[in-house]
């Protein structure tokens, strides 16, 4: 299987859309984010479509790649890592990243809105640096 790079772009476009919708809600203050439940949901949704973006990504290159199949979508940015796709680092702070989708997929109940805002101000950038390693990868390939 060869890596669709129309696939991959496609992915990285709506990781840019879902990071510009989280980024119109960085400047919220945490005050403000706790009693609006309608902007948690809005920045909750996003969050799991942006995290989502960057699983569909790397699951991708994985299988294009016949590199080892993850267990579990954390394992996703480990087998990036190990690729040398992204750096070994970010990659381990990566599967924090899944974990906080599983959680906001399947543990809804149990979200902790103080995070979510936390997340908010602090891992956005991630995204960014994701589809950098990304687009950088992809040009070794011309």
């Amino acid at each position: 299987m060869a890596i669709d790079t129309n696939k991959v772009n496609y992915q990285l476009n709506l990781l840019d859309k879902y990071y510009h919708r989280l980024k119109e809600k960085q400047s919220i203050s945490k005050q403000e984010f706790l009693k609006d439940t309608d902007i948690q949901a809005i920045v909750e949704r996003n969050f799991q479509l942006a995290i989502e973006c960057c699983l569909n990504i790397g699951t991708h290159l994985i299988a294009a790649l016949s590199l080892e199949c993850p267990e579990d979508y954390g394992t996703v940015f480990l087998r990036l890592a190990q690729a040398d796709i992204i750096p070994a680092k970010f990659g381990r702070k990566l599967v924090n990243m899944a974990k906080f989708r599983n959680l906001l997929v399947h543990m809804y109940w149990e979200i902790d809105s103080g995070k979510v805002h936390y997340h908010l101000k602090n891992n956005l950038e991630d995204f960014k640096e994701f589809a950098g390693h990304i687009l950088k990868f992809l040009e070794t390939l011309e």
